[in-house]
């Protein structure tokens, strides 16, 4: 057996972070429609939305597109129904963190730590679930050290992003908070990768499965659609808000009678 190791590309790392950032912009800001339109069959929406903004998006998506920047000397596939059941765990656990953390207008450390454990454990497993999914002609190992810190930066990640979500309200802390999330994101994927040890077993069968462009690519392209439809959703909902207030008359301007 030969020692391999993966290679990274600084195009693609910039590329992970911003989707990772864009993912989490929607999410927070689908976050504030849910406190708004709390009490409403629009909550559900909003929450569905914001999961699968937070989940599918800026954690699970960006977790795929980084690994479109790891090359080898043989082919990367991946399996289709691991590459699935990831990102299903991805955006249950993400929305049972938020549900956990919108309960109520002013959230508790003991909730939150709570809320921020249970989804990091989730990207934790969603992240190593990925990784099953990848077919290499290899055999992986991981250092448990490096594993487990990558665990721990997930909670802590996630913790803070729920509390982010929380507690953020105007349009620049919006921004800043997003550009945040996307690093902590990337830290948690990272510090899992720098963990993997690769083998060359010359004897292994070629690696079956969907090859990474033919796969992540219409993935990618779906997601992009997914944000859109969201930004969508949101921008319609704050034009909803300004036609529902009342008008004010001019300044000024006194009613004859």
């Amino acid at each position: 057996m030969h020692h391999l190791s993966f290679s990274l590309t600084t195009v693609s790392v910039a590329l992970a972070y911003m989707v990772s950032v864009a993912g989490s912009f929607c999410a927070l800001l689908c976050v504030k429609r849910i406190r708004a339109s709390a009490g409403t069959p629009g909550e559900v929406r909003w929450l569905v939305s914001a999961a699968v903004a937070l989940g599918g998006v800026a954690i699970w998506l960006m977790h795929f597109t980084g690994m479109l920047g790891y090359g080898l000397a043989e082919d990367i596939s991946f399996d289709i129904g691991l590459t699935a059941t990831s990102a299903f765990i991805a955006i249950l656990v993400t929305g049972a963190g938020l549900y956990v953390v919108t309960r109520s207008d002013r959230v508790s450390l003991r909730r939150l730590v709570a809320a921020g454990t249970l989804t990091g454990l989730g990207i934790t497993a969603m992240h190593y679930t990925g990784m099953m999914a990848v077919r290499v002609q290899a055999d992986l190992s991981y250092d448990q050290r490096i594993t487990v810190l990558s665990g721990i930066i997930a909670v802590v990640a996630a913790t803070a992003a729920l509390w982010l979500a929380t507690t953020v309200r105007s349009g620049w802390a919006v921004a800043v908070s997003a550009a945040a999330m996307g690093l902590a994101v990337c830290g948690m994927h990272y510090t899992g990768m720098a963990a993997v040890t690769l083998e060359r077993d010359a004897n292994a069968l070629r690696p079956q499965g969907a090859d990474a462009l033919s796969f992540v690519l219409p993935i990618f392209l779906s997601a992009t659609l997914v944000l859109f439809v969201l930004l969508f959703m949101l921008l319609s909902a704050v034009d909803e808000e300004e036609m529902s207030r009342p008008a004010k008359a001019p300044a000024g301007r006194r009613r004859s009678t």
